[in-house]
């Protein structure tokens, strides 16, 4: 909440929701410790449990009241959990059984519990886990002490799934279990892999572009898209300076365009338009310095168009639906571009 540009009436509001939040979590602990999947049920969920221990970790980190008491019993729980998933009749399969390690592992570092039980079982499974699990273990296995050499062949696998283009970069991946699987969990999983492995500034950028690119109206489609994007932007968030002040000046050659002085003012963001009348003859550096503490995001584009009337054109592959009768040259329909 530090980060964000709010007024105090909706700082409490947010803080008022997340009490709320946490106390609906409470509501589904069960006598073992763990979650149960909804309200009335009498199980615990070993698939949703991690995810809630994460989200009180989460809570507790961002300083709110966290019952002591409930996270000793769900860190139990997840003891048990780890050691043996395959109580439950359903995760008998070793798939199952490997990828509900894993995020119980992630769970239980989250409660600053760092493990590396089963760990080796886990990876000689690479290709059973599914694609957002590979990603995870990958980034668990990145802060884990005395593991990088076994993350290393993993993260060049993960590397391949990228899609780069010059404003950003997407995971490419046939879609799989729904919303547990969606391209935006990929996405703001692989955003937080990244930002655990120190990435290139501009990879860590286009791979942000790329998430924010999967919104629809200003948001995900749906809660827990929601919410597992903006757990990355929160990862990202952290990779800036909490009192970012610096100066950026902009130079065509030896002209100076403009000079701006970012957050000390409140100012967070400047444009400059060059009209193409204004622009020097020849060969021209554009410069963008900037002095001071934070990090610099900018784009800078020539736009353009040819003078009168051009000619239409089609490029790249065309698909032309025609509907006939059987054995008939007599068109019905036809669905194209037009």
């Amino acid at each position: 909440l530090k980060r964000l540009n709010l007024s105090q009436g909706d700082r409490v509001k947010l803080s008022q929701k997340a009490t709320q939040s946490i106390e609906q979590l409470y509501q589904l602990q069960q006598p073992d410790g763990g979650f149960a999947g909804y309200p009335g049920s009498k199980t615990s969920n070993p698939f949703l449990t991690p995810y809630g221990a994460e989200s009180l970790a989460a809570a507790r980190q961002a300083g709110f009241q966290v019952d002591s008491q409930r996270l000793k019993r769900l860190q139990t729980y997840l003891e048990k959990l780890l050691a043996n998933p395959g109580k439950y009749k359903f995760c008998r399969a070793n798939t199952c059984q490997q990828s509900v390690r894993l995020n119980t592992l992630i769970a239980l570092a989250a409660l600053e519990d760092y493990r590396s039980d089963f760990l080796v079982t886990i990876i000689d499974n690479w290709d059973n886990l599914s694609s957002v699990d590979q990603v995870k273990l990958v980034r668990y296995l990145s802060f884990l002490p005395g593991w990088e050499q076994q993350a290393k062949p993993l993260m060049a696998k993960i590397d391949q799934r990228l899609y780069e283009t010059g404003r950003s970069a997407r995971v490419n991946l046939p879609r799989q279990w729904g919303w547990l699987e969606s391209n935006t969990v990929n996405q703001a999983e692989m955003l937080q892999l990244f930002v655990a492995q120190k990435a290139k500034p501009v990879t860590l950028d286009r791979l942000l572009q790329g998430l924010l690119d999967l919104r629809r109206d200003g948001k995900w489609s749906n809660s827990y898209d929601n919410a597992q994007a903006l757990t990355a932007l929160v990862k990202y968030s952290e990779l800036e300076p909490e009192k970012a002040n610096f100066k950026t000046t902009v130079k065509l050659g030896r002209k100076s365009l403009k000079t701006v002085r970012l957050q000390e003012t409140g100012q967070t963001q400047a444009e400059i338009n060059l009209p193409m009348n204004k622009l020097p003859q020849g060969k021209t550096d554009l410069a963008i310095e900037k002095s001071g503490v934070g990090r610099l995001h900018y784009l800078a584009a020539y736009r353009y168009r040819l003078q009168g009337n051009q000619p239409g054109r089609l490029n790249g592959l065309r698909v032309i639906r025609s509907i006939r009768p059987a054995n008939q040259e007599t068109l019905l329909e036809q669905m194209n571009l037009y």
